[in-house]
C-alpha cells in the first residue's frame, strides 16, 4: 500500500486498534477422529477453536484456543460449556465436553468425551490423530473484555492494528 494512502486512511479514522473486542465474532470447532479405547465406536474430539477474525476483519489473522485455555479461571468452564452445548456437539459425532475426573488430577478438569459411551479421552492423547483434523461447526464467541484478559494467549493477535480497506 502507497505511504499516502495508508496515511489518508489512518487520518480518516481506517487504522483501528483490537477492532473484534466486545463483538461477536464467528468461530470453527476443529475435531479430530477418534477410536474409543473403552467402547471401540469412531467419535471426534475437539482439538482448539478457531476465532475467525478475517471473515470480519479481512486481513486479520486467525486465533485458535483450546478446551482447556477455559480451565484456568472459574468463570472460564461456564463459558465453554455454553458455547459447547452437548447437543451441538452429538448432532456432528463430537463427544462432549465437560469437566470430568481423571487420574492426573484431585479435582474435575475439562476435557473431552466419547460420543457414545461418555468416556474421558485425555488431552495426553489430543493430538495422536492429527491426520484427521478437520473444521467442525461453527460458533458464535463474544469477545468480552474479561474473557480476554483470562485467554492470554491470543492476545498477540486480538490486541493489533488492523487497516480497514477502503
Amino acid at each position: 500500500m502507497p505511504f499516502t494512502e495508508f496515511v489518508a486512511g489512518a487520518l480518516g479514522g481506517r487504522l483501528k486498534f483490537a477492532p473484534a473486542i466486545g463483538l461477536t465474532i464467528p468461530a470453527t470447532i476443529w475435531t479430530t477422529e477418534k477410536f474409543c479405547y473403552k467402547c471401540g465406536c469412531e467419535t471426534k474430539i475437539v482439538n482448539f477453536i478457531r476465532l475467525n477474525l478475517n471473515q470480519a476483519f479481512p486481513g486479520h489473522p486467525h486465533a485458535d484456543v483450546t478446551i482447556y485455555d477455559f480451565d484456568e479461571w472459574p468463570e472460564g468452564r461456564a463459558i465453554l460449556l455454553k458455547l459447547l452445548p452437548k447437543d451441538l456437539l452429538a448432532s456432528h459425532n463430537i463427544g462432549e465436553v465437560k469437566p470430568r475426573f481423571g487420574g492426573w488430577s484431585s479435582r474435575p478438569q475439562i476435557s473431552n468425551g466419547c460420543a457414545h459411551c461418555g468416556s474421558l479421552h485425555s488431552m495426553m492423547h489430543d493430538l495422536d490423530d492429527i491426520d484427521t483434523l478437520a473444521p467442525g461447526p461453527e460458533i458464535q464467541l463474544n469477545l468480552e473484555s474479561n474473557l480476554l484478559q483470562q485467554l492470554e494467549d491470543i492476545r498477540n493477535v486480538i490486541d493489533r492494528w488492523w487497516f480497514e480497506q477502503g
